[in-house]
């Protein structure tokens, strides 16, 4: 889980962003819930904190494959579905390869 929200992170902020990984932890009743605290800065800006969830489905033998359901962040809330689709598209299809 933690491999698969941290390769859309790059695709959550600015092209030439610097990301550096704070604490991240697992949360929700069916543990389905990844959270990560990072730090992110964008050219000479000073670094901001920030912090990504990323909603968990699948991963069972019954539930099929383990994919990011939904990513919710402190700055957009929930990501929108076509966001989704081009994260998934670009960040981690392309990052499996």
């Amino acid at each position: 889980m933690l491999n698969m929200c941290t390769r859309v992170l790059p695709g959550m902020e600015a092209d030439g962003a610097q990301i550096k990984f704070g604490i991240h932890g697992i949360i929700g009743a069916k543990k389905n819930i990844l959270t990560i605290n990072y730090d992110v800065k964008i050219k000479t800006a000073p670094w901001e904190d920030h912090w990504l969830a990323c909603h968990f489905s699948g991963g069972g033998l019954l539930e099929g494959p383990l994919q990011i359901e939904t990513l919710v962040t402190d700055r957009l809330g929930k990501v929108s579905p076509v966001r989704m689709f081009l994260l998934e598209r670009y960040f981690l299809k392309t990052a499996k390869k």
